[in-house]
């Protein structure tokens, strides 16, 4: 009796472990990025008279999903994400009863992040065969690997009537127009180039959201194509041009995935 009641126990093991394997899927993600700047002042505010871009990167890594339904599952891996961030900033610096030189800070950083995304995979019924639209929508926990930094200052040879501070600065066009005009002469006073993360924030969270088609090949696998958005939570830096500018990178990304 005891062997047969051991033996039940044991096939029970083995059919509910098959079937929660065949709710697993493993695969593979390479998606192209576009980096997404925003820069904020010490009052979170916008700041106007500065030139910022992200750019195109790459983001790669094993992902997985697990079905707690035909409809509703869970999708999380481990990513490597490559961002990038730019900005020139021209200002003004206070001097008292003096004139003094507009100044153009370029602040450019490469960011090596590692991201473990949690997400509700979500599926909506079969449009054809083997294929259906998914939708994403969850968090991911990001990690800074690594940064690539150069930041550069030069005069340009501007000469103001009056000294300006960086918030008049900030109001005058023109001034600003002609400060970040390649055209406009100036002169390197100086250039810092470093590697490392010393200075940057090592844990930056993301929301992610996204929609996209998932297409099952019967003895092939599936194919997973969509976009997705991944709005940054947290600062990159809070030292990314001047003491108090806080600087952050989302991203919109064009996955492209393989499950096996």
């Amino acid at each position: 009796m005891f062997k047969k009641i051991t033996l039940l126990c044991l096939i029970l093991c083995l059919t509910i472990n098959a079937q929660a394997q065949s709710r697993f899927r493993f695969g593979f993600r390479l998606s192209p990025l576009i980096s997404i700047a925003s820069l904020q002042d010490k009052d979170n505010s916008s700041i106007t008279g500065i030139d910022k871009s992200g750019g195109l990167r790459v983001s790669t890594g094993l992902m997985t999903t697990y079905g707690f339904s035909e409809k509703v599952g869970i999708y999380t891996g481990i990513m490597f994400a490559f961002k990038n961030f730019k900005s020139n900033l021209s200002y003004t610096p206070t001097k008292t009863g003096a004139t003094s030189d507009a100044r153009l800070i370029t602040h450019n950083a490469g960011l090596n992040y590692l991201e473990i995304p949690v997400a509700l995979h979500l599926m909506s019924n079969e449009i054809t065969t083997g294929m259906k639209i998914r939708g994403l929508l969850g968090i991911s926990a990001n990690f800074l690997m690594g940064a690539n930094t150069t930041r550069n200052e030069y005069i340009i040879n501007i000469m103001n009537d009056d000294s300006k501070s960086i918030k008049d600065l900030r109001t005058n066009a023109d001034l600003i127009q002609t400060a970040t005009d390649v055209t406009a002469p100036t002169t390197l006073i100086s250039s810092k180039t470093k590697s490392g993360v010393q200075g940057y924030n090592i844990f930056v969270p993301d929301i992610i959201a996204g929609i996209g088609i998932d297409w099952t090949i019967e003895g092939v696998g599936s194919f997973d194509g969509g976009i997705s958005y991944h709005q940054a939570l947290g600062n990159i830096s809070k030292y990314a041009l001047r003491g108090n500018d806080k600087a952050n990178v989302s991203y919109l990304s064009f996955d492209l995935g393989y499950y096996f």
